[in-house]
């Protein structure tokens, strides 16, 4: 929580009245949303007020649509419903700044379901939001690691509410937009097959247009190159914080071939996926797919984490940074659950999981007797998946079954530190003998 004023006062330097753009206008239109005209690919949520660019309006009047909205505002006409509570003195934090009521926490999650809804259906780094009730507004910031919260201000004397909207609507590279992800021009376009742009258009149900994504190399993540995907994404994640996984379908403009993409957030210090695939190879695990490009965006980290520790800020519980990633995989295989017969379906379910037994349980032993493939890997490549579920196994057009997702994976031989001890279950991280021995 801070002091709105703050931001009020160096907001002023550098400020240009006359910066505005007109197709980066904001508020040309806000509607106000009936809650019957939610956006029926986001659970039909509909937020009170909503602002949208002048150029990029919902298809219908009054209709809520998250893949476009720029802000939004909730409303409470009662002060007491304010989810929050403020410090007494304004530079001594108040620990217990959550109020605990049913209506605080109804009320907090509310607006967790809305900028869940808001980034899920864009690309965003950060959202901003509005919450007013009675005569009192909040400003509040939300990243994918936590939310920050101004003071409560009375915007019936105090203009900061103005002022903030003002320099939105001037400010369009602030909003948190993803600047990697790009509108491709007609020429960029010709250059993708059609029969590829359909099938990008069939994946995606939400299909209205087409972007541009930059993913960075894996070797030098300042080399990065271009993938056309379907827009809006998938309205997968339902919360607004967290790893926020995007598994998708792009056209890869330099091997001109479809592959699959996924864009998420990964705790700093943990390894990369592209490393892990990198051991992989170089071990010849077997059942393991094709890695394309991919490393972590540039300056992409999350900042809730670091901003918890200034003296303004209440008592929260430790944050681990949070930075994207983003990568592909050479391939665009049918999932499990699509089998088509099985047999198919049983032999692919070994495949993978002889490629996730080839690297744990041997792990543990300094046997090398047996030169079988499971044994090899294991003591060679010494990464444990640690996510095996029906979502992570896909099935080839040869019908080999392929185990990918690895960015939970760890090397065992590797002591480190749990990024997120809170969730780490202590009893079962390390196993004192191999078993399977």
């Amino acid at each position: 929580m801070f002091d709105v004023s703050e931001i009020s006062r160096s907001s002023h330097e550098g400020y240009n009245g006359d910066e505005e753009r007109e197709d980066d206008a904001l508020f040309r239109r806000a509607s106000y949303n009936q809650h019957s005209t939610g956006d029926v690919d986001c659970d039909n949520l509909a937020t009170d007020v909503s602002a949208y660019r002048a150029t990029n309006l919902p298809q219908k009047p009054n209709q809520t649509d998250f893949s476009k909205m720029e802000l939004f505002a909730e409303f409470k006409f009662d002060v007491s419903s304010d989810p929050f509570i403020d410090p007494e003195h304004p530079h001594v934090p108040n620990n217990n700044f959550e109020r605990d009521t049913d209506t605080a926490r109804l009320l907090r999650g509310q607006l967790a379901s809305y900028v869940s809804a808001l980034s899920g259906s864009q690309f965003r780094v950060h959202v901003f939001t509005i919450l007013i009730c009675g005569k009192f507004a909040r400003l509040m910031y939300w990243d994918r690691n936590g939310a920050m919260v101004t003071r409560a201000f009375d915007y019936t004397r105090f203009n900061y509410l103005g002022l903030f909207l003002k320099h939105y609507n001037q400010d369009v590279n602030h909003r948190g937009h993803d600047s990697t992800i790009t509108i491709p021009s007609q020429k960029r376009l010709k250059r993708v097959p059609i029969s590829d742009q359909t099938d990008l258009a069939a994946y995606n149900d939400r299909h209205q247009e087409f972007r541009l994504m930059m993913i960075p190399d894996r070797d030098d993540a300042s080399q990065q190159s271009e993938f056309l995907i379907s827009y809006p994404p998938k309205y997968t994640s339902r919360s607004p914080f967290g790893r926020a996984t995007r598994p998708m379908i792009a056209h890869d403009l330099q091997q001109s071939r479809l592959v699959f993409v996924k864009d998420y957030w990964r705790p700093v210090g943990s390894d990369k996926e592209g490393e892990i695939y990198r051991i992989l190879a170089e071990k010849k695990v077997p059942h393991i797919a094709p890695f394309g490009k991919g490393n972590d965006v540039r300056g992409r980290v999350t900042v809730t984490d670091r901003l918890r520790k200034e003296k303004w800020a209440c008592l929260t519980s430790e944050m681990v940074p949070l930075c994207q990633y983003r990568m592909s995989l050479d391939t665009i295989d049918r999932r499990l659950t699509e089998f088509k017969s099985s047999r198919e379906f049983v032999s692919s379910v070994a495949d993978a999981m002889e490629g996730e037994i080839l690297i744990t349980p041997s792990l543990l032993s300094n046997s090398h007797s047996s030169c079988v493939a499971h044994d090899c890997a294991f003591c060679d490549a010494h990464i444990l998946h640690r996510d095996i579920s029906v979502g992570n196994i896909i099935i080839t057009d040869e019908r080999e079954g392929l185990l990918i997702d690895w960015d939970l994976s760890i090397n065992v031989h590797n002591q480190a530190v749990a990024c997120r001890s809170e969730r780490t279950v202590h009893e079962f991280c390390l196993l004192p003998k191999n078993p399977f021995c």
